[in-house]
């Protein structure tokens, strides 16, 4: 199924008594449910609800057909809000962001009940991670397009269903993606009852309109892209019509929590000073305060023929109403395992009420009692201690009380003229049952600062396996995994060390380097570690940009002349050279492995880098951006070869001096002394009957900084090190950890997860930033480093990559098992 994109909520108010004609002919009259929940949308942001600068003519077309809300509360930030939503409960009890496994969503009620249902857009409630057990087809979801967290960095990473399926910066698509996905959906579901939530990213944080609503409104950038969010969802009640769903669809329009109006200064900032920010119109304060203008946001709600046209109400109402309301319309049963804080609202939506089930309302921020509300009266409570940061209107901090109907805007403080009506709040809310555990706000999960080391720079830090939280049994498990490799004839040896928040506390050989002498396999036994050398050509290289000798986006033909005019073959193929970052990041173009072994292309490869270049830049370079491993080692050459040029030194000596001495990784080098070859394992290639030594071994006589350093685990380890403590050596910032972010991200014209500088990006945290980086060398060498559980595994064999992959994939799988993620939530 193509990605899901719409915002509806339907079928509130059919009734669900069953017909006498024979069930196989009836025809299931239950309503439809289209939730459109958008994003930091204020009270104010509508023209039905007052604004003169943004025009919303089909949402306010939506309200002249059904009913406006006048109090209607969602909750004051967005996890919480959404959290709210599915479950029917304050997110004191559902968590927000983090909400557990065990809450009980609209979703599953209504797949239960026989539903189809179908979520796009913002998740949210997972710490805007991929947890399986906590991510919408887990949570009664049959199909979900859209982003587990925001967009505060500009960027969104997509998932359908449970799998990645890219990113995009381009925040201007998202409305129009979203609104296409959900039509999609209702094509596909319009034979069944279905329940259709679309929680749109605009307008929260980084937003922007498309050029045909850009400049449009009088309400500067923002209002151009609220009058985008009206069209689309314009084309999402056309749909509704056109598939002849409009009479047994109940439709819901309302936004997660009130507008970004406190953090004007940041949000110009990043929209280079445009207003990127909505308003509360007439009430006090915006999102994150527990003032009415952080959660008192519009609400519409239409359903032909059982949703009275043309009314405004001023009923309390809210998100946690959805479930319990649903639940008659449906026929399904809420839970009954634990408080539902939801009522049923079905009277007050079919205007049999005008006063609804619901008197009262509890505002909560961080999990905290910040006020509660009873009929026209609110109080705020006294000493309240969390708050939001950006909330600059904290109050009194001590009790307030303010009525709202008469005082919408809370500006006249009447606790001192009725203090008979403080007494009956405050005891309310002493009453108000509320969970004894402590309150989860965490909003992502974040890989762990890891300490500074407190050794030497001479000796790796060590650590105790069992003062880690190991026991003896797993340690077994690992080491067995390792051996099994060895007894089903995998690799004749090798070595395994094991790095977990920092300190070494697995580090063991296993097997022989030679199987002809039995010589065993050692830890310090120096290997050829092919592709990992990657990292360290890659991790110099910024060493250099961070200097300010090299500049990583620029083409190559910057220091080095004769690929000016270098010719390019592909169709649609820049004539440009590559740049150092698509040299460092396999997507260069250079003649790949494949075409090399073929005899496609004769690279001369022997002698120093300079002839290497001289030869390369005579022949024809292939435009294939994007295709793995698409140029092997030539990339890596090119860009130690602009080192050379630029520090007028060896590349070799460079490693040396600029790398490996500082971070005491001396005894790796692409010149192995005579010593140092002797004790290097025999390279093996596996046979039917067993293995026999490899052959043609050797890149040529070149230096090869793509994959001929030779190093021991313990070298190996250091540069991973390097990585994991954000640039750190010791206590000396070596590299600039930002700097080193742009190793861990996907590089120009990389698909999927793709290719940072030197390693391979596995896996990512929601927010963008990598939780599993790694490179395999041809050789039979692993590195991982593993951010979401703080594990640094290396792998030392010599037996060809592709031959050990079935053994050294279930050796990760293990150690993956006895190393769970430290964020993630049970």
């Amino acid at each position: 199924m193509k990605p899901l994109r719409i915002l509806v909520v339907v079928g509130l108010f059919l009734s669900v008594t069953v017909s006498h004609a024979p069930a196989a002919e009836q025809p299931d009259k239950r309503p439809n449910f289209v939730v459109v929940f958008t994003d930091d949308q204020g009270y104010g942001d509508l023209s039905c609800y007052g604004s003169e600068t943004i025009r919303t003519p089909r949402i306010d077309q939506l309200a002249r057909e059904g009913i406006r809300f006048t109090s209607f509360y969602a909750q004051v930030v967005c996890g919480p809000s959404r959290s709210a939503l599915l479950t029917g409960r304050y997110p004191v009890r559902s968590l927000g962001w983090s909400m557990p496994a065990s809450e009980i969503t609209i979703a599953e009620l209504l797949k239960e009940a026989g539903y189809a249902t179908g979520c796009v857009g913002k998740w949210d409630v997972s710490n805007r991670a991929a947890i399986p057990e906590r991510m919408p087809n887990a949570k009664g979801f049959d199909y979900y397009y859209g982003t587990l967290g925001a967009n505060d960095n500009g960027r969104v990473v997509f998932h359908e269903n449970n799998e990645r399926v890219g990113d995009t910066d381009d925040m201007a698509s998202l409305t129009g993606l979203y609104t296409d996905t959900s039509i999609e959906f209702l094509q596909q579901n319009k034979d069944k009852p279905f329940f259709l939530y679309l929680a749109h990213t605009m307008v929260h944080s980084v937003i922007e309109a498309s050029a045909e609503f850009k400049g449009k409104s009088k309400g500067g950038l923002y209002g151009d892209t609220v009058e985008e969010l009206d069209y689309h969802t314009g084309r999402l009640l056309d749909a509704i019509d056109e598939l002849g769903l409009r009479d047994n669809t109940l439709v819901i329009f309302t936004t997660d929590n009130g507008p970004w109006n406190n953090l004007q200064q940041a949000l110009a900032k990043k929209h280079n000073g445009q207003i990127a920010w909505g308003s509360s119109g007439p009430l006090r304060a915006g999102k994150g305060s527990t003032y009415e203008g952080g959660l008192r946001v519009p609400c519409i709600a239409r359903w032909p023929g059982h949703v009275p046209a043309g009314r405004t109400n001023d009923a309390i109402f809210a998100t946690i109403d959805f479930l319990p309301t649903f639940s008659r319309l449906a026929g399904y049963n809420p839970p009954d395992d634990r408080i539902v804080d939801g009522v049923d609202q079905t009277d007050l939506l079919s205007g049999k009420s005008e006063v609804g089930a619901r008197n009262d309302y509890s505002y909560f921020c961080k999990g905290e009692l910040h006020a509660v509300r009873k009929g026209p009266w609110k109080l705020i409570l006294p000493d309240r201690k969390k708050h939001y940061g950006y909330v600059k209107d904290k109050g009194s901090q001590r009790a307030e009380l303010y009525n709202l109907v008469q005082d919408i805007g809370e500006s006249s403080d009447q606790a001192d003229a009725h203090p008979e009506v403080v007494k009956e709040l405050l005891a309310y809310a002493r009453a108000l049952p509320l969970p004894d555990v402590p309150y989860d706000d965490r909003i992502g999960l974040k890989r762990p600062s890891p300490p500074r080391p407190k050794q030497e720079r001479s000796a790796l830090p060590q650590g105790d396996w069992k003062k880690h939280g190991f026991s003896e049994t797993q340690r077994g498990q690992i080491q067995s995994a390792f051996q099994a490799g060895i007894d089903r004839k995998f690799i004749p040896g090798g070595a395994l060390m094991l790095i977990h928040k920092g300190e070494v506390i697995l580090n063991e050989a296993f097997g022989v380097a030679d199987i002809e002498s039995q010589r065993p396999f050692q830890m310090s036994s120096p290997c050829r570690i092919a592709s990992l050398t990657k990292p360290h050509t890659a991790t110099l290289l910024l060493k250099l940009a961070a200097e300010g000798k090299v500049v990583l986006d620029a083409p190559v033909h910057t220091w080095l002349p004769e690929f000016e005019e270098i010719r390019v073959r592909g169709a649609g193929t820049s004539k440009t050279a590559p740049t150092l970052l698509q040299c460092l990041s396999h997507t260069a173009g250079f003649p790949g492995n494949n075409a090399l072994k073929a005899g496609k292309y004769s690279v001369k490869l022997d002698g120093n880098l300079s002839d290497v270049m001289a030869d390369l830049t005579t022949k024809e370079l292939v435009a294939e951006p994007g295709t793995r491993y698409a140029y092997s080692r030539l990339g890596y050459m090119t860009a130690a070869r602009v080192a050379e040029v630029v520090t007028g030194r060896p590349f070799p000596e460079l490693m040396q001096t600029l790398l490996l001495k500082p971070l005491g990784a001396e005894t790796a080098t692409f010149t192995p002394s005579a010593e140092v070859l002797a004790r290097m394992p025999v390279p093996y290639e596996r046979t039917k009957t067993g293995f026999r030594p490899r052959e043609g071994t050797g890149l040529g006589t070149a230096i090869n900084p793509g994959g001929s350093l030779v190093s021991t685990l313990e070298d190996v380890a250091r540069l991973l090190l390097l990585h994991r403590n954000q640039g750190r050596v010791g206590t000396l910032q070596f590299l600039p950890s930002d700097l080193l972010q742009q190793m861990y991200k996907s590089q120009p014209s990389t698909p999927g997860v793709g290719y940072g500088l030197g390693f391979n990006i596995m896996r990512r945290f929601d927010d963008g930033t990598a939780a599993r980086i790694r490179h395999t060398g041809a050789s039979g060498t692993l590195g991982v480093i593993d951010f979401e559980r703080d594990l640094i595994t290396i792998v030392l064999t010599q037996v060809p990559q592709q031959q050990t992959n079935r053994w050294r994939n279930m050796l990760v799988q293990k150690i993956n098992d006895v190393f769970p993620p430290l964020l993630k939530q049970e």
